[in-house]
């Protein structure tokens, strides 16, 4: 049960995420070179489980697939505020998937991971429908976003820790992350994030065991990985360990740390701005390196 003291953490953060979403969005429109399709559902929740699809027009045949699972803290955000970021990597030749999950408090760790595998599923299932190519699909997230995609990167490249969390995952080849201003490893936050992380993970984490001790089931298949940050994120932090622990692994891993102390968290949202614009370029950069 949450206390006061978490419902308004909740409620402050919604607030406060809302307005700044707002006024960065504000005037955006749909490209005109990106088709749309909203709405789709993928589970039984028809407010959570729903997705959207953006595909470059005029393109014929099967694209690389790029999912894409949004941040907020476990507990805010939803596809919506994340269709115009998204949309720029449809204009760079993905089919991109822009999925909603259900958000804590209403649940906990991990409800996020098993949704992104039936995110995963329906990609599988639809693959000739929208054109998705199998065999080149790659996820973007950030803040806890990119904790979700990375965690779930694990399930997929480590049979063993899927079945830990009782997952059972579909057939096809992750092939590279791009994970911004991320928190990694939910066992590990910093100060800045423990209230998030006591209503996501509840007061009692060592009941999920051996499911949170996701960076001991890290392998050498983890796809190819590029984390980008900045001077200003309050999660920056948590880069080089995750960097280190993937190059430890030899698993294939590029980093970047863009603009200074003012470069705010998920700077790179904010797509008619400069620095973002070179940091999503090199983020498309690093994806297309590695699908076919």
């Amino acid at each position: 049960m949450l206390t006061i003291k978490d419902r308004m953490v909740v409620s402050a953060f919604r607030k406060n995420c809302t307005k700044s979403d707002a006024k960065r969005d504000e005037g955006l429109t749909v490209p005109d070179d990106v088709s749309v399709i909203k709405d789709l559902s993928y589970g039984e929740d028809p407010v959570n489980n729903i997705l959207d699809v953006y595909k470059p027009k005029g393109t014929d045949g099967k694209l690389p697939v790029l999912v894409s699972s949004h941040g907020g803290g476990y507990i805010y955000g939803d596809k919506e505020l994340y269709s115009f970021y998204t949309m720029t990597f449809a204009q760079n030749g993905f089919a991109v998937v822009n999925y909603n999950y259900t958000l804590a408090p209403k649940v906990t760790f991990p409800n996020p991971i098993i949704e992104t595998n039936e995110v995963l599923k329906w990609v599988c299932q639809n693959a000739d429908k929208y054109g998705f190519d199998l065999d080149n699909v790659v996820m973007i997230g950030d803040s806890a976003g990119a904790q979700i995609a990375s965690q779930y990167a694990v399930c997929v490249t480590n049979p063993y820790y899927a079945k830990v969390m009782g997952i059972e995952v579909p057939s096809f080849t992750l092939k590279a992350l791009s994970l911004g201003c991320g928190i990694y490893s939910v066992s590990e936050t910093g100060s800045n994030t423990r209230d998030l992380e006591r209503i996501y993970l509840t007061r009692n984490p060592k009941q999920f065991g051996e499911k949170i001790k996701i960076f001991e089931h890290v392998t050498s298949d983890y796809p190819p990985t590029y984390l980008l940050s900045s001077p200003g994120d309050f999660l920056v932090k948590n880069l080089d360990p995750f960097k280190e622990l993937l190059k430890s692994k030899n698993v294939e891993c590029e980093s970047k740390i863009y603009g200074d102390e003012n470069t705010y968290h998920v700077f790179f949202e904010d797509i008619r701005n400069d620095l973002a614009k070179e940091a999503n370029k090199d983020q498309v950069s690093f994806l297309k390196r590695h699908v076919g």
